[in-house]
């Protein structure tokens, strides 16, 4: 088990093809289209969810994509920075779609009283 939290480590290996890091980032990106298409939401609730879904989708293609850039040779320090700034966009999308769903909610809940 420890093992497996040591993987993305071995993602650094510059200029080889890590095949751990990449079924991992497959099995990530595999996880976030179950998820998307298991959602049992509908209306305005399902479009901010949407947000969300495509923050979560940023963050398993950047996994991917960090893997693949180490195997291209890309340097670490320039790979770590376009990770980083990915992820960023990632958060954006998760914070803006939570913010949706909570606008939702309340007026869902003004519309109730």
């Amino acid at each position: 088990m420890l093992s497996l939290f040591a993987l993305p480590a071995f993602a650094q290996l510059e200029g080889t093809f890590n095949i751990p890091a990449l079924i991992l980032d497959i099995v990530l990106i595999g996880g976030i289209v179950v998820i998307y298409l298991g959602s049992v939401f509908a209306g305005e609730l399902k479009t901010a969810f949407n947000y969300v879904f495509i923050g979560l989708a940023v963050f398993s293609l950047n996994h991917l994509i960090e893997t693949l850039m180490f195997s291209m040779g890309v340097t670490v320090d320039s790979n770590e920075i376009i990770h980083r700034i990915l992820h960023l966009f990632g958060f954006a999308f998760v914070i803006y779609g939570f913010y949706r769903v909570r606008k939702v909610i309340s007026s869902v809940s003004k519309g109730k009283k």
